[in-house]
């Protein structure tokens, strides 16, 4: 019987251990904690709420189904 054991040869990739001792750095960066405040500066687009009081019309149309 032929039994193939991956387990036992089985390799990386090449250079994929290359960079295994690596580091990131991002150097001296700040992350802010404080609150932003977007709910007191917001506001509705210019002309947004001009037709907010339209109401569609069609007149008497009545959707079938077969």
């Amino acid at each position: 019987m032929f039994f193939l054991y991956y387990a036992e040869k089985a390799q990386p990739k090449i250079g994929s251990l290359a960079k295994v001792n690596h580091t990131p750095g991002g150097g001296d960066v700040k992350i802010e904690n404080r609150k932003l405040e977007f709910k007191e500066k917001a506001s509705s687009k210019i002309g947004s709420l001009d037709k907010a009081s339209h109401s569609p019309g069609g007149g008497n149309v009545q959707v079938r189904g077969r």
